[in-house]
């Protein structure tokens, strides 16, 4: 799965959750400093994208840093190796 496959799946998730059905997202915006995303909702948005890709996180690599902005994630989320 390439990063646009990634992304599309958190955009899906975002439209759903933290944007409107049809409003742009901004791949570089900070979704944290911008109030877009909550503490609450990134949990809900990992367990999203676990069921939707069939990958698990490593609590110890979820970092704000890491899932900053829709660019941050999808390189993020590209590196984890997909579970069989």
């Amino acid at each position: 799965m390439d990063k646009a496959d990634i992304a599309a799946v958190v955009v899906d998730f975002l439209r759903e959750r933290c944007f409107g059905p049809d409003e742009e997202i901004d791949p570089d915006l900070d979704l944290f400093w911008s109030g877009r995303l909550s503490s609450f909702e990134l949990i809900e948005m990992l367990l999203f994208i676990e069921s939707r890709l069939g990958l698990s996180f490593d609590p110890m690599l979820i970092t704000v840093e890491r899932m900053g902005s829709l660019t941050r994630i999808a390189d993020f989320i590209s590196e984890i190796p997909r579970s069989r």
